[in-house]
């Protein structure tokens, strides 16, 4: 990702028209926006948008909008715009995104979108890609005039370097698209170099681009008959073939394979094994660079230096994706009418057999069904809207607690830490709900305790400061780090529940919970044993002296404390 810097170096001559009528989204955009770029245009509905566009006195070069504004549309806007300048770079930036707004946008001929609320990173990637799409434009804009200029016996030899790969010397993903949108029935082939990310790191970028350019002369060696290969972007090269013969093109890429792990590229005084992975796809059109990405990332969830065929009927992918929109779809209208609500699970003091505190599960109400977490989540932090399933589960678990005595734990994740706002919004609501903080448990998810960053944790240890309490959870899984517990110095460990369901029945269980046990004594934490399943397992863990059960043996989450 480049810093600021650079990309404030794509940008600083560019102008931007931005259309948002909200107040609370419009101000900290603006504060990133005045930070890039040259002009900014400010509309708050889609028509005094178009007024400012069709006024200006010099072109706008991008056009960042809300899909919901007053008067007319973003989409509405982007479709006059696009009709005065049909080669107009539009951003739609909208948390009303429905699959009709995505058919709509890509139909007027919208270049990307960007999702409320606003990752930072996200967000200046899709505006550095736009940037460079438009300085591309502008660059060929202007190399065409001079193109028109120049004697006609160099126009052959201009056009050939804007299709040409600087590294390599192969033609390169604009080309590709041109022969793409030209091709009938065509075989691609996309070759991936493995972990050239490590290549970069390790040896730095010069002697990257030396790797590109040795693979690139072995590849060419291995070109089929009357077909093309192209260098595209980063670590990918890709064989445009002519015709759709499966079986010979599976041979073909059988072949690259076995050639290529058996060849050493030699830079320098290096010598270096290379391996790689391939996507294929068969049919017309620009879709197969699509089609082929789709089957390289299928299996690299297998493993590398193999190769995948694209297929439409079993994409995992695709139905991955088209699974993520639908519950990005219902986790928004979830939280626009507060639809997420937390279950309160029962933790009982082993001692006094009493119930002292409750955990806070986020459910989501949908038509009288409630969902778990293992439905949403995973898309829910796709689409960076953890954080407000945080927000509103801290506010309403707290108001359920207002009055009351118990402790409650509320789970936190990484993505809030990273947002940053959990200090001030949990003080907010310590003091309008009359909590006392230390009925208050922070447990953390994820994998803070294995690889937070530092601000992560001095905002623990804020949180703490200000008298709350940390529960580390499911402690004992692959992502639990001892040194990070020390530096954490949490109240509560919650031991794995795969240990305590088995306490029972399996030996190494058992010693490994004692072993958990006798680690949290020393650093003075108390231990929640979790999935207490039956009497059995409960007298187990009282056996081993823990302090405290959770699990169904003495309740399941539910709506309403009992």
């Amino acid at each position: 990702m480049e810093t600021l810097n650079e990309i404030h170096a794509l940008t600083k001559d560019l102008s931007i028209l931005y259309v948002e009528d909200s107040e609370f989204v419009r101000i900290p955009t603006m504060h990133l926006l005045t930070q890039l770029f040259k002009e900014i245009h400010v509309a708050t509905d889609g028509q005094e948008g178009l007024e400012i566009y069709r006024n200006s006195k010099s072109p706008i070069d991008l056009v960042l909008t809300d899909i919901q504004t007053p008067r007319m549309t973003g989409l509405q806007m982007a479709r006059e715009i696009k009709q005065l300048n049909d080669q107009q770079h539009i951003l739609i930036f909208s948390g009303y995104n429905s699959p009709e707004n995505y058919a709509e946008a890509i139909e007027i001929g919208v270049e990307g979108f960007i999702l409320k609320p606003m990752e930072r990173e996200k967000f200046l990637k899709v505006i550095t890609k736009a940037a460079r799409a438009i300085k591309n434009q502008k660059f060929q804009e202007n190399y065409q005039l001079e193109i028109e200029k120049l004697l006609s016996e160099r126009t052959i030899e201009l056009d050939k370097l804007l299709g040409t790969d600087e590294i390599t010397g192969l033609p390169n993903k604009t080309r590709l698209y041109f022969e793409l949108g030209k091709c009938d029935s065509c075989s691609l082939v996309l070759v991936n170099i493995d972990n050239f990310d490590h290549i970069n790191s390790t040896y730095g970028f010069e002697i990257g681009d030396k790797v590109l350019f040795g693979v690139a002369r072995y590849l060419e060696k291995l070109i089929p008959e009357g077909s093309t290969l192209y260098r595209l972007p980063s670590d990918e090269m890709a064989f445009l073939i002519p015709g759709g013969d499966r079986q010979k093109v599976e041979e073909f890429a059988a072949l690259i394979l076995k050639g290529i792990s058996h060849h050493r590229v030699a830079v320098d005084d290096i010598e270096m094994h290379i391996t790689c992975t391939i996507g294929i796809s068969f049919g017309d059109g620009r879709q197969m660079l699509t089609d082929a990405h789709i089957a390289m990332k299928e299996i690299r969830e297998i493993g590398k230096n193999r190769y995948c065929v694209f297929d439409s009927s079993r994409s995992t992918l695709q139905s991955l994706q088209k699974n993520n929109i639908e519950w990005f779809r219902k986790i928004r209208k979830a939280l626009e009418n507060e639809l997420v609500v937390p279950f309160f699970q029962p933790i009982v003091n082993n001692q006094t057999g009493r119930i002292e505190k409750y955990e806070c599960l986020a459910r989501i109400i949908e038509n009288d069904r409630i969902i778990t977490p293992n439905y949403f989540i995973d898309p829910a932090r796709l689409v960076g809207m953890l954080p407000d399933i945080t927000r509103m589960m801290i506010s309403r678990s707290f108001a359920s607690f207002a009055g009351r005595s118990e402790e409650f734990s509320v789970n936190i994740t990484e993505y809030d830490l990273k947002d940053g706002y959990l200090i001030d919004f949990i003080r907010v609501q310590l003091e309008k709900h009359r909590i006392a903080p230390d009925r208050v448990v922070l447990e953390i998810l994820e994998n803070i305790s294995a690889q937070g960053s530092e601000d992560a944790l001095k905002q623990l240890t804020t949180l703490k400061e200000m008298g709350l309490k940390l529960a580390l959870d499911d402690f004992g899984s692959e992502k639990s780090n001892f040194h990070r517990l020390q530096e954490l110095n949490v109240d509560f460990i919650k031991i794995d529940g795969a240990f305590i369901k088995n306490l029972g029945r399996n030996d190494n269980c058992y010693k490994i919970t004692k072993t958990i046990k006798s680690m949290a004594e020393s650093l003075e934490a108390k231990v929640i044993a979790e999935f207490v399943c039956d009497e059995e397992v409960f007298n187990k863990v009282k056996e081993l002296g823990i302090e405290f059960s959770q699990g169904y043996y003495f309740g399941a989450p539910r709506e309403k404390i009992e």
